[in-house]
């Protein structure tokens, strides 16, 4: 009996665990010109702000625009000591609440 008790509590938990929800993690993405959706851009991440930097490093001081997304990447992100990103990342923004990004090159 306590077997069967023991296998239902199992299978109950798995079956739990395979139902939740899968939540991506949040970042903002920082473009220097509205981005359409569908468009994919090259962007440096910044790990410890959870930021993609989405617009040509010699564009610093223009007007940004900001998009709070659910990312997606297809492989792990490295980032150097000072928490950016070493890997070529490229994202295409799918919605204003996700973005499915590609690392390792485009």
């Amino acid at each position: 009996m306590k077997r069967i008790a023991m296998l239902a509590v199992i299978q109950a938990t798995l079956f739990g665990l395979g139902c939740q929800k899968h939540s991506l993690p949040k970042y903002t993405l920082v473009s220097d010109r509205p981005w359409p959706i569908g468009e994919a851009r090259t962007c440096n991440f910044d790990g410890e702000y959870r930021e993609g930097h989405c617009f040509p490093p010699t564009n610093l001081s223009g007007q940004k625009y900001k998009y709070l997304v659910d990312a997606d990447f297809d492989r792990t992100v490295h980032y150097d000591a000072q928490k950016w990103s070493t890997d070529d990342i490229t994202c295409r923004l799918d919605s204003f609440e996700h973005a499915t990004c590609h690392v390792g090159g485009q």
